[in-house]
């Protein structure tokens, strides 16, 4: 499986839209607040401080800042997923 990351120190100043193929996983990490999480479209399965949280589309979440990375994955097998980091 191929990995993005992305690191997120502060806000991010503009939403940010991403895509992911089901065959990526995308890690970042969220050092300082907290980081919006919006799923556009798909089905997103999100790990961060032990939690796994699956999120439908149109939903938002929090994640909060940590010091462990917050993975983030497709939840439905060939299926893209579009969302926005905010």
């Amino acid at each position: 499986m191929a990995q993005q990351q992305h690191n997120f120190r502060n806000q991010v100043e503009q939403p940010t839209v991403l895509c992911l193929s089901s065959e990526e996983i995308a890690s970042l990490r969220v050092k300082r607040s907290t980081v919006q999480f919006h799923l556009i479209e798909g089905r997103a399965w999100i790990t961060y401080d032990d939690n796994d949280v699956i999120v439908e589309s149109g939903e938002t979440i929090n994640i909060p800042a940590s010091k462990f990375r917050v993975l983030i994955s497709s939840a439905i097998k060939y299926k893209t997923i579009h969302y926005q980091i905010a």
